[in-house]
């Protein structure tokens, strides 16, 4: 199961995107009201991630410096393609998502129909120990050991759609759906022992991967951008169920 504090877009999301939560952000950091779906909240979500990197407690935010998952798949095997990849992130972490740039955010009012946000990582890096299996250039996979792939300029959106429901006359979001994409202008790829007991075999197949990663990435897109929008549903589906929507606005 992944471990909670993947919820990079999450937390800010819920903890400052919509303004206030508890009275409990620090002074230093602006407040928005509703109708600052823009400008304001583009500007105090990039403010949080510069001031907080580890994290502060006191408005519920885990560290985005290093986040921790634990049996992160990132693709499957694609019958029709010559690149047949099931690989899996047994541990990892992912670091550079302090360095985020918001470039967008809109959608945050208090009706919630379809929040969007458009973000620039500069440096994405997912490094552990993987296992992996499957098919490669025609080569047949079967690997396990340390991996690292790191997306490099990375744009970021995901939109959602939700619906405001009542309970004891308070307001919450219920989420129907979301979307995620991820498109990185390069991606590198360091895995060793991808092919099992071969290590010059296996140093090859990362040349090859690197200067092909285009061919690579669109094997590996689908399963990353579905892996975000199940985990982005997941968290906010719990966050929504226990807070109400009318406490996260300052008006």
């Amino acid at each position: 199961m992944r471990t909670l504090n993947f919820n990079l877009i999450i937390t800010i999301l819920v903890y400052k995107l919509f303004a206030v939560y508890g009275g409990d952000l620090p002074p230093e950091i602006q407040n928005c009201k509703s109708t600052d779906n823009d400008e304001c909240i583009a500007r105090t979500i990039e403010e949080i991630f510069k001031r907080y990197p580890n994290g502060n407690a006191d408005f519920g935010m885990p560290s985005v410096a290093a986040l921790n998952f634990t049996n992160l798949k990132i693709s499957r095997p694609n019958p029709s393609s010559s690149i047949q990849i099931n690989f899996e992130f047994i541990k990892c972490t992912m670091y550079g998502l302090e360095n985020v740039k918001i470039l967008h955010a809109s959608g945050f009012d208090k009706e919630l129909k379809k929040p969007q946000l458009d973000i620039l990582i500069p440096k994405l890096r997912i490094t552990g120990y993987y296992e992996s299996t499957g098919k490669l250039l025609l080569l047949p996979l079967n690997g396990k050991g340390n991996g690292d792939i790191e997306l490099r300029e990375s744009k970021f959106h995901a939109s959602g759609k939700l619906e405001i429901e009542k309970r004891n006359g308070k307001n919450y979001g219920k989420i129907k759906s979301v979307k995620a994409a991820i498109e990185p202008k390069q991606v590198l790829v360091k895995v060793e022992n991808i092919f099992n007991g071969n290590p010059i075999l296996s140093e090859t197949i990362n040349d090859v991967v690197n200067e092909n990663w285009r061919d690579v990435w669109s094997e590996l897109q689908e399963g990353i951008n579905n892996a975000m929008e199940m985990m982005i549903t997941q968290i906010m589906s719990g966050i929504f169920n226990e807070l109400s929507i009318d406490d996260f606005y300052s008006d």
